[in-house]
C-alpha cells in the first residue's frame, strides 16, 4: 500500500458519514473494493484511485500531491 492509498483510507476512515456504496457505485468501482481495502483486506487497485479520489475532492479531499 502506498502513502497516497492510506491517505485516501485514512480520510475515508474519518469520515463515517460518506457512504462507501454509493462512493463505489459513483465512481465504477467493483461492489465491496473499497471497504475491503478499509477493513485491510486487500489493496485497493491503483485503476481506481484517480476516479474515486475525483469524486471524493468534491467533499474535501484533498490528494498528496496538492497538500
Amino acid at each position: 500500500m502506498n502513502y497516497a492509498e492510506q491517505h485516501l483510507l485514512r480520510w475515508l476512515q474519518d469520515r463515517p458519514l460518506i457512504n462507501i456504496r454509493l462512493l463505489e457505485r459513483e465512481s465504477g468501482v467493483p461492489e465491496g473494493t473499497i471497504q475491503h481495502s478499509i477493513n485491510e483486506r486487500r489493496a485497493l487497485p491503483a485503476k481506481h484511485f484517480e476516479g474515486i479520489s475525483k469524486i471524493l475532492c468534491e467533499y474535501g479531499f484533498k490528494p498528496l500531491s496538492a497538500e
